[in-house]
């Protein structure tokens, strides 16, 4: 008999990861002792948000006004345009890469529940679906012998180990996938392909790799000498969108219908509970 797990956030509170109703609050603590991760600063960031929103401890309420003062601000008044600026360009890119700075700390403490869970609970042939970021859960699958990199997670990743005993689906993204712009091309002429800006599926860096237990090699498509990136995360807002909105249209449509989220024709926000 195969087994279908569903996980939330109860699944790893004795960990250290945040329910989302604590998540907003935790998170500005984190940002509050921490000043700058590449081109973010999270303290800056942080007390940006405050002086703006002022009530900041609710997450999902938080990431609701901040999309709305974006959407919004067009054709508006010139500070109210720079505000918009300053969320879309760095206070909210900040708050989600703060996500992934916070739960790296987390991570590096005991899973024991999910290694007891990886040893005498789950069975091959069984899938889990989780709406988590974080990463601990795979790794200690992997430690128990029970999954693979090279279609674990539903998708393949040329150049690893396939056919995972069990399938881990994370509906809301995962902490350690990168949506790389234009294939890693920094400079000088682009040529598109049909998987647009963003690619075809998230790709791992090196040193996610190593985490979860992949020493000396490394995803084939993550590029060697950085690129923009973004982190696919369906953050915790009561209209999430997946997909990414760019110029040339939606992308990453294709990859979230395949996670089992219902196909949509046009840019509209998709609700999910």
């Amino acid at each position: 008999m195969k087994t279908t797990y569903v996980l939330g956030a109860g699944a790893s509170s004795d960990m250290g990861y945040p329910f989302a109703k604590s998540m907003g609050s935790g998170l500005f603590a984190w940002m509050a002792q921490h000043t700058s991760s590449g081109p973010y600063d999270f303290r800056s960031a942080a007390e940006s948000l405050r002086t703006t929103f002022e009530q900041v401890d609710d997450i999902e309420d938080l990431l609701a006004r901040i999309d709305e003062s974006i959407s919004e601000a067009t054709g508006t008044t010139l500070q109210r345009r720079c505000v918009a600026s300053q969320l879309a360009n760095h206070d909210k890119p900040a708050l989600v890469e703060a996500i992934r700075g916070w739960f790296d700390e987390v991570r590096q403490g005991a899973s024991e529940s999910y290694g007891l869970f990886g040893r005498h609970l789950v069975q091959p042939g069984d899938c889990i679906i989780s709406f988590n970021y974080d990463v601990s859960l795979e790794r200690e699958l992997r430690l128990t012998g029970v999954w693979n990199l090279g279609d674990g997670y539903g998708f393949a990743i040329e150049g690893f180990e396939d056919h995972s005993p069990v399938r881990l689906l994370k509906l809301h993204g995962s902490i350690n996938w990168l949506a790389s712009m234009f294939g890693g091309v920094k400079h000088g002429p682009i040529a598109l392909g049909s998987g647009g800006v963003f690619g075809r599926r998230p790709v791992l860096a090196n040193s996610e790799l190593i985490f979860l237990g992949y020493s000396n090699v490394s995803d084939s498509l993550f590029p060697r000498d950085g690129t923009p990136a973004l982190r696919p995360l369906i953050l915790p807002t009561r209209c999430k969108k997946f997909y990414f909105d760019t110029n040339l249209g939606c992308e990453w449509e294709e990859f979230w219908t395949s996670y089992g989220v219902p196909q949509h024709r046009s840019c509209e926000r998709v609700t999910a509970s």
